[in-house]
């Protein structure tokens, strides 16, 4: 069996890499391939090989940088035994990042590959909540999961990226955003945080007891 060429994967961690502090500094009009590949220090045939286009490569960077945060905030064990464990941990911490990369993230948004940004993302958000989640038990006990968790997705994403298209001076705080978002995902599910709570002591999901 042919093993993966290690340097393919380097050229496209550092294309990613260089899209990524592009997006921190500028606004996607203000990027250009020859800037990104001077960056990453690989060649323009290189950049092609992997991505085709620039919006592709944005795309790549912005879902890069989700995965990410969810990998080291939102893992298995990180769920803890209540609701509001979750919520003031998990979420908020979440909500926080997000906050914290505001610029990236509209900018990915508003940019020429916004919509399948988006699209990926709740794609994303769905299956962490089917999976990673108190609500994956909920989820799953309900008639329709699967489109209740794209449901439920979509609404967090737009609610996030609303607040952070909002003026910081009137931007309401982390600690506010993750109340909202926790009410909003038990209202639509028609939970208490009673309910999520009993179902997290029987569910034997990873990450379901007490770290």
């Amino acid at each position: 069996m042919t093993l993966p060429d290690p340097r393919l994967a380097r050229t496209r961690h550092a294309l990613i890499a260089a899209a990524t502090a592009a997006l921190d500094d500028r606004g996607t009009e203000f990027i250009n391939i020859t800037d990104l590949v001077a960056t990453a220090g690989v060649s323009r045939p290189s950049f092609y090989q992997h991505f085709g286009d620039l919006p592709t490569l944005v795309h790549a960077a912005a879902l890069a940088r989700v995965r990410e945060a969810f990998e080291s905030i939102a893992t298995p064990d990180n769920i803890g035994e209540s609701w509001t464990s979750f919520t003031q941990r998990t979420v908020r911490e979440l909500i926080a990042h997000f906050a914290e990369h505001s610029d990236f993230y509209l900018r990915a948004v508003q940019g020429p590959a916004g919509q399948i940004f988006a699209a990926s993302v709740i794609r994303f958000l769905s299956e962490r909540l089917e999976t990673v989640s108190p609500l994956a038990p909920v989820i799953s006990d309900s008639l329709l999961p699967h489109e209740l968790a794209d449901f439920l997705a979509a609404g967090v994403f737009w609610t996030i990226t609303s607040w952070l298209g909002t003026d910081p001076s009137d931007r309401a705080s982390v600690d506010e955003m993750t109340r909202r978002v926790g009410v909003l995902l038990l209202s639509s599910t028609g939970s208490s945080p009673e309910d999520v709570d009993a179902a997290l002591r029987t569910s034997t999901m990873p990450g379901a007891t007490s770290r």
